[in-house]
């Protein structure tokens, strides 16, 4: 449908004519880039310069993520080598945060349970403003982004133990009305001509010389490329949860009847933000804010690559077994989804604030106060659940359990609400001393409530017609019931101190103790195993545990521009408990309904600075090792559940270059290798199921086995990341100078496992990735440009996550692949 060339063609066209008016036009551009600019972060929770922090710190400007494209977290991820992500498009489902930084991930790459949160956290801490929250943000009206590598256990707490995300929104000013629009559109290849849409922008109100308004707004449509090749036909289409359609309709024995659907994964965003800000006096600043987002999608980005097509038979085995009852699978493809049923998503997300920052003089107070609230509903289909690969030609059949229906379907909707206040104050020094010092208390108290209910359209009717007791009547066609609900308390104090006992010589140390409670409650009903009379299993455990991280840091300025530096700091993840049932035919041992804090032990030196006025560079290299590690994996009966692990090292080196080459031409390259794996075998035992049925209670199996020298998952060992950007002026038109802005970034990376364990079932390997992109910028004066752009213009599938089993493919082996080639155009004003 689109040709490759189109936008590589454009850049090459600025190129030629950069060249060319190089000669006949030598003066500098207005406002072109002739060293490289200098970048304030607040990393250590103080304004400073990025090349005096000492550790690995990546900034990237509201203007390099406009010129990039980078509209979300999973834009971000493959501009930033050694940030992973799952590309799920929009949708965070369960509120799971995917991120993996610096090679520490043991989970599997797209959730067991797609729709319910895990009681673990993310390796990688994501904060808006002064909040720590996880959303698929919006990347609009944004200060900067920065991406902090390594444990931040200190300032961060729990979550930051592969590093922290800070997102810091623009703050309203008193000084001008100021304000920017932004308009595009574009097709995406495979998307049947459903196009894609966005718009965004904000205003910035001074409505005196100490209180301003800052208003923004953003609103996206994404168009479909994934097409439904099997979609099963319901009896009632209008009725939700209706049974599906017998494809010989004459026949009950006959299997279901399926239709096709196209671009499915159709999505819309939109996101709106209000801050209030009051300086009543120049020592007192005070900030209220409101962010809300929200997201809806018709389908799961999900598609079957590598299933050649086939038959699904789930009345094998049994007397019902006729010509008509065998399903036919059509093939699938990159973009071709061969599940029976769709999976939307939707979600609700706001967030309130208040920071107050009061100035004493000798050092500034800082108080940070937020409330959120997140609500997402998802759909799941688990009908692979029901036909498990053991060889290429070979399954098991669970359809047993359920008499042999040879309709099975199984679709699941999921409810998750998540609330949380936080409340930190802290004081950061601000005298012209030896020694700076960050010290602060903090306070978190977490609820989350996931609801996952799975069914089998038609089962009750099945069991009637055959004559067979229906076990819950009174839940029509309820496969499933599985409610969680999690509370989180966490209580810290924690404090950095830095001695700058030379103008060049700086030692650093910090510390954070803290107590954290979490509760688990949960109640699990299978109906294939719970008759009436028996109902399901409740659950509840807890689990408290204090303790504290530790920092320090030796740093060396060896020039004006240029800091050497070895750091030692911790970062951990939170304990908490597992809703598995310790009691009835599902139960697991009691000590596997608790797991416990991991810790990350990172070793790293580095160098950063300015080589010349044009060239800056950061290089690092670490050694992470990893204590007790969190593993999410399931029971012998299927529960999901959280373990703890052995041992695991991740190390790696990460490099960065920026360089102004001429007055027209600067470029980038980031490159990150990381080698992630374990140090020591895991083994877990758990009771089989029905174990507590017999007499006496059958022995601990052998239910996890990791062995020593797997690879994590989701880690390329090799990542790189390139932009060149060119600009040009062209002849004046009146009093306006016309400029012509071309920019070109690519990203790749080398092969990972997909999963953890490579003699399970889940395992694959994830191919390498190249995805490029590419935008020519016309900017006319007067605060106005026009640009086209080109987006993943090698078409690269990248695929990043998986969902059912990989190693034997079948009607529900699908994977995350990234949004393919995209073209489009795009108007900016602002004022």
């Amino acid at each position: 449908m689109f040709k490759q060339p189109v936008v590589v063609g454009i850049a090459v066209l600025c190129c030629v004519h950069h060249a060319q008016a190089e000669s006949s036009q030598p003066e500098p551009v207005v406002g072109s880039k002739d060293v490289v600019a200098e970048i304030t972060v607040t990393a250590q929770r103080r304004n400073e310069s990025v090349l005096d922090v000492p550790y690995n710190v990546s900034v990237l400007s509201p203007s390099e993520l406009q010129r990039a494209g980078v509209a979300d977290l999973n834009d971000l991820a493959r501009f930033v080598p050694g940030l992973f992500t799952v590309d799920s498009g929009p949708a965070q489902r369960g509120n799971n945060n995917n991120l993996t930084l610096r090679g520490l991930r043991l989970s599997p790459l797209g959730s067991q349970m797609p729709d319910q949160p895990t009681a673990s956290v993310s390796a990688v801490s994501t904060y808006f403003g002064e909040t720590p929250v996880f959303l698929p943000l919006m990347m609009t009206d944004l200060e900067r982004v920065e991406i902090l590598r390594g444990p931040q256990g200190t300032l961060y707490g729990s979550g930051s133990q592969a590093g922290t995300i800070r997102f810091v929104p623009s703050r309203p000013t008193f000084d001008a009305w100021s304000g920017a629009f932004n308009a595009s559109g574009g097709l995406t290849q495979n998307s049947d001509g459903n196009a894609n849409e966005s718009v965004d922008g904000f205003v910035n109100i001074p409505l005196s010389d100490t209180l301003a308004i800052r208003a923004g707004g953003a609103y996206e449509h994404l168009g479909g490329f994934i097409h439904a090749v099997a979609r099963y036909v319901p009896q009632l289409a209008s009725v939700p949860g209706s049974p599906p359609q017998p494809r010989v309709p004459v026949d009950p024995y006959s299997g279901y009847a399926v239709t096709t659907a196209d671009a499915t994964n159709a999505s819309e965003q939109w996101q709106a933000r209000v801050a209030l800000r009051w300086r009543p006096a120049p020592a007192l600043d005070v900030q209220f804010e409101y962010l809300h987002h929200g997201i809806s999608v018709n389908d799961a980005q999900l598609s079957n690559p590598a299933f050649p097509g086939g038959t699904i038979d789930f009345t094998a085995g049994s007397s019902f077994t006729t010509p008509n009852s065998v399903n036919t699978a059509p093939p699938g493809g990159n973009y071709r989804n061969t599940v029976p049923d769709a999976q939307p998503y939707s979600a609700s997300f706001n967030l309130v604030s208040g920071v107050g920052t009061l100035d004493l003089g000798q050092a500034i107070l800082t108080s940070s106060s937020s409330y959120y609230d997140n609500r997402t509903v998802g759909h799941t289909d688990f009908t692979g659940d029901f036909v498990t690969p053991t060889s290429p030609t070979t399954y098991i059949n669970q359809a047993g359990l359920w008499n042999y229906y040879p309709r099975v379907v199984s679709p699941s909707s999921g409810v998750t609400t998540d609330r949380a206040f936080t409340q930190e104050v802290r004081l950061v020094s601000t005298w012209q001393m030896p020694i700076d010092y960050v010290i602060g208390g903090y306070f978190n108290n977490q609820a989350v409530h996931s609801m996952l209910l799975d069914t089998i359209p038609g089962i009750n009717a099945w069991y009637r017609f055959i004559g067979q007791p229906v076990l819950n009547p009174q839940l029509p066609d309820v496969n499933a019931i599985i409610d969680q609900s999690y509370a989180f308390r966490d209580e810290a104090l924690f404090g950095e101190g830095t001695w700058h006992f030379t103008p060049r010589w700086q030692l650093t140390g910090g510390i954070r103790f803290f107590r954290q409670d979490f509760t688990a409650d949960g109640y699990q009903l299978l109906a294939v195993f719970a008759p009436q009379t028996t109902g399901g299993v409740g659950t509840s455990a807890d689990n408290a545990f204090s303790n504290h991280v530790r920092k320090i840091s030796a740093a060396y300025k060896f020039a004006d521009n240029s800091l050497l530096y070895l750091t030692y700091s911790e970062g951990f993840r939170r304990g908490g408990s597992n809703t598995v049932p310790t009691v009835g035919p599902f139960a697991s041992l009691p000590a596997l309904s608790r797991f416990n804090p991991d810790l990350a032990k990172n070793y790293e030196v580095g160098v950063k600075g300015l080589l010349s006025p044009r060239l800056r560079y950061d290089l690092a290299v670490y050694v992470i090792n990893l204590e007790n590690f969190q593993y999410q994996g399931a029971t012998p009966t299927g529960f999901t559940a959280i373990f703890n692990g052995n041992t695991a090292r991740s190390s790696g080196v990460e490099m960065e270059l920026e360089a102004t080459l001429s007055d027209h031409l600067s470029a980038t390259l980031g490159y990150a290798y990381m080698d992630s794996k374990l140090t020591a075998a895991t083994q877990i035992y758990d009771l089989p199921t029905g174990a507590l049925l017999h007499t006496p209670a059958s022995p601990p199996i052998l239910s996890l086995s990791l062995a020593d020298g797997d690879r994590l998952p989701g880690v390329a060992k090799h990542s790189i990341a390139s932009t060149l950007d060119y600009q040009l002026p062209l002849p004046r038109w009146g009093s306006r100078a016309w400029i012509i802005r071309c920019h070109v970034d690519g990203s790749y990376t080398t092969s990972s496992p997909g999963y953890i364990d490579p003699t399970s079932t889940f395992y694959w390997t994830i191919p390498s990735s190249l995805i490029v992109n590419a935008r020519a910028t016309l900017d006319v004066g007067g605060n106005l440009s026009f640009d086209v752009f080109g987006r993943n213009i090698t078409n690269d599938t990248a695929f990043t996550g998986s969902f059912e089993s990989q190693k034997y493919p079948y009607f529900a082996s699908t994977r995350y692949p990234t949004r393919p080639r995209t073209f489009g155009a795009g108007v900016h004003f602002k004022f």
